[in-house]
Parts: C-alpha cells; structure tokens; sequence
C-alpha cells in the first residue's frame, strides 16, 4: 500500500519537481538539439529523460502497479480504468515508445540514420505527458 502511494504521488508530481529544478528546462539534447514544439517543454519528455531506467519504470507500471489499481479499483465497484490509471498507462507506453525510438535511431545504418532520427525528434516534439 505504501509503494502504491508513492508511484502515484511520483505520476502526480513529476512535472512539477521539473519546473522547480534550477537547471529546467535542460540543454538541447545530443540527437535532437532544440525542438520545436506547440507543446510546452513541462508537458512531453526532453531527451536526456530517454533512458534505460525510465523505460525499466514504463515495464514495472506495466506489470505491477497498473494491474493491482486496476484489480482496486474493480474491487470497490469502479471504473477499471480511472483517471489515475489511464495517466499511468499513457505515460508508461509514451516513454516505452521514445525508448524504442532512441534504440532505433542508435542502431541505424548511415543509410536509415537521419529517418530513425526525425521519427525520434518528432515524436519527442509532438507526444504530450497527460499530467
């Protein structure tokens, strides 16, 4: 029960520790540079957030905290998929789908380089965190 209040404390407050982090919003990252986007920096991934752990994270939602708030929420009569979880679950495959496309742009041929790269930047540009 503890661990379930922290992840949803962490889902809940994720892109307000990035606001109030001095260094926020970071550098241009190494594949993308500046992006440009109609979606505020707070609201979608910086690539430098790409990483293994958060893609561990996205796994671990996936098999373990999504399943027992789902079962919670059917057990006292709710819709199984509730704000919370639906946030969770978007915000899990998002960051699942940005680690594949950073995989893909790392183990591209020179031939597919700068094709794996636009559909990693753009989808870093146009991909919105429901928060």
């Amino acid at each position: 029960m503890i661990r379930l209040a922290a992840v949803m404390i962490s889902l809940s407050t994720t892109s307000v520790w990035s606001q109030e982090t001095p260094d926020w919003p970071p550098p241009p990252g190494p594949i993308c540079g500046d992006i440009e986007s109609s979606i505020p920096q707070d609201n979608r991934y910086h690539e430098s957030e790409i990483t293994r752990e958060s893609y561990e994270w996205a796994l671990e939602t996936f098999r373990e905290t999504l399943p027992i708030w789902i079962a919670a929420r059917a057990a006292r009569g709710g819709e199984a998929l509730g704000g919370e979880t639906q946030m969770a679950w978007h915000n899990a495959l998002l960051s699942i789908d940005l680690y594949v496309l950073r995989l893909e742009f790392l183990s591209a041929s020179d031939s597919e380089s700068e094709e794996a790269r636009s559909r990693f930047c753009e989808a870093l540009g146009e991909r919105v965190i429901w928060d």
